[in-house]
């Protein structure tokens, strides 16, 4: 059986009538009908009893132009041969064939009229011709009466509404079930004798489009818009010719139709979404090219702006934070003003997902190894609807991938920049990470702080006891500052006796308790080394340490004004400590 979403699967089995689904190659896929007869053989076969496709068939226009299409006539359906008027749609990838059996009614109708007309006739002929016969020919006329009865029996047995109506539209007979199906739109006034305009629709004039009056063919079959006191909806009428009068079948389709409209919306919501996709994921290899996280985020915001959030002035905001702390490593803004950018960023270090949601803002985790606790997209927009929501999901799942190769290639070009003797970043990670945080400090608002640190001693050491003792003094001062700062932060051998290190995401506050703590660090700190007779050697490790937030002075003056503060603590240190030559 074809596999469908469950309510169009639903809505083709409580439909009344047969419901047969086509693919391409005119192979039936589906019937809710007698499935186990039809599945699998082609539609011409056993719909048409044809061994070939039909020459009127416009099955293949239907998949390349998405054009309806109605057809009736002789056929079969399971075997059996039937007149059927058949209505063929397009859904999803596959043709949706409505069937409808009109053999009974219209053979059971024309075959009483028929008759009746042809007995009629014989009796007439037979009055014209012999006088003498008239006992009998009325014995025969009593019997085409009594036929001619049958027809009003017969509509009673059809479960739609059933008139049959002559070449001046004049009503001749009509079933109970009519008064029912137009009971729907008002009270009807069957008792006393109507023209069908006038039963049906309240019409003193004829219809525009009446079949009768354009000689169309044998059947044809229209639906019409109902208003009325008691309701409104739809009617679907189908006319069939019988001789020389005609049946007119009328059934309240309201409830069809509103499936139909119904199918439509959803094939309509599901084109929309397949474009969509279809657009992300042609820029899935723009989001694989994006080398830095700033322009990934750029990329990525274009995007949502474009499919899943037209909406003019939508703000949303787009982040990376450092593992583990909330540091906020990029983040990348849109339609969100300069001033309030600090205070989001502030409530994001501060507070909980909970709290930005409380203030409007929708969170969204980039789905990723990594980045699934350490990237974030949100917006302050109405609740997407589900799909929608898929999508975003879907995209976001692609941003934190890629996000998760920028860290790689991060983490991988970290290692490339350690310093072989005490384990840090060198020099030229340093400077570039702090060219980062400049500009992000420029473009967001993000503070970052330096501390500056010299290491007091230095020369004496390698002096008195050998630059072996030299280096391990260097070793040890950096193993102090790696174990006092944040996993975000970077600590930088700067030069011989130098160490920097950069906050990212901080302001003067954190900068002043980071220096706290090195200070409190050292003041009981020692190192050893062995001495020439091998024995070991004690001395104390002492640093002379400066700060800086860009928080407090610009950008651009950061790095020296922490570099001044580390001379003064070196003044302040010599002080009350000999300075050696």
């Amino acid at each position: 059986m074809v596999k469908f979403p469950d309510p169009d699967l639903q809505l083709f089995e409580n439909l009344p009538f047969k419901v047969v689904v086509i693919d391409r190659g005119y192979q039936v896929v589906y019937a809710n009908k007698s499935p186990d007869i039809l599945v699998g053989q082609k539609c011409h076969e056993v719909l048409w009893d044809s061994p070939e496709v039909c020459d009127d068939c416009q099955v293949r226009r239907l998949f390349d132009q998405g054009v309806p299409f109605k057809k009736a006539g002789q056929g079969q359906f399971c075997g059996q041969k039937a007149f059927m008027t058949c209505e063929y749609r397009l859904l999803h990838n596959h043709a949706v064939c409505f069937l409808d059996d009109k053999t009974q009614m219209v053979s059971a109708l024309k075959g009483a009229k028929e008759n009746a007309e042809k007995i009629r006739s014989e009796m007439d002929q037979h009055v014209e011709k012999a006088k003498a016969q008239q006992r009998m020919l009325r014995h025969k006329l009593s019997n085409t009466e009594r036929k001619l009865t049958q027809i009003p029996q017969i509509m009673e047995g059809v479960s739609a509404g059933v008139m049959m109506i002559d070449s001046g539209k004049q009503v001749l007979h009509h079933n109970a079930r009519l008064n029912s199906v137009l009971m729907a739109f008002y009270n009807p006034d069957t008792k006393k004798r109507h023209t069908c305009y006038e039963m049906l629709y309240r019409r003193d004039e004829a219809c525009e489009d009446c079949p009768i009056s354009k000689g169309r063919l044998l059947q044809h079959r229209l639906t019409r818009k109902m208003e009325g006191g008691a309701g409104s909806g739809y009617m679907t009428e189908e006319f069939s010719k019988a001789g020389k009068d005609f049946v007119l079948t009328v059934t309240n389709s309201s409830r069809t139709i509103e499936l139909a409209m119904s199918i439509q919306s959803h094939l309509s919501e599901l084109e929309e979404i397949n474009r969509i996709l279809n657009s992300i994921v042609r820029r899935g290899a723009a989001l694989q090219n994006s080398d830095d996280l700033e322009s990934l985020f750029e990329l990525v915001l274009d995007e949502l702006a474009n499919y899943l959030f037209p909406e003019k002035e939508t703000p949303m905001v787009l982040l990376s934070k450092q593992t583990p702390s909330r540091n906020v490593e990029q983040a990348v803004f849109r339609n969100v003003a300069p001033e309030d950018r600090k205070e989001f960023l502030r409530l994001f270090a501060e507070s909980t997902m909970a709290g930005l949601e409380s203030l409007g803002w929708q969170v969204f985790p980039l789905s990723g190894s990594f980045s699934g606790g350490t990237g974030f997209f949100m917006v302050q927009s109405p609740i997407l609807e589900e799909k929608r929501l898929s999508i975003l999901k879907i995209f976001l799942n692609m941003v934190g991938s890629r996000l998760d190769n920028l860290k790689l290639v991060a983490n991988l070009e970290r290692q490339a920049h350690i310093d072989g003797l005490t384990g840090t970043f060198n020099r030229a990670f340093f400077e570039k990470r702090f060219e980062q945080e400049k500009e992000k400090a420029d473009k967001v608002g993000l503070n970052f702080g330096i501390v500056v640190i010299d290491i007091n001693g230095l020369k004496r050491i390698n002096d008195v006891y050998g630059h072996l003792a030299g280096d391990t003094l260097i070793q040890a001062c950096g193993s102090l500052l790696k174990k006092n700062i944040r996993e975000s932060d970077v600590l930088s051998r700067f030069g011989g006796d130098e160490y920097v290190i950069l906050l990212p995401s901080t302001g003067i506050e954190g900068v002043l308790v980071l220096v706290d703590r090195i200070n409190t660090a050292q003041k009981d700190a020692t190192y050893c080394f062995p001495g020439e007779n091998g024995d070991k050697i004690v001395e104390p490790l002492q640093m002379s340490v400066g700060a800086a937030s860009s928080e407090e002075t610009p950008i651009d003056k950061v790095f020296n004004l922490a570099d001044e503060r580390m001379y003064e603590a070196k003044e302040r240190f010599y002080e009350t400590h000999e300075r050696y030559r």
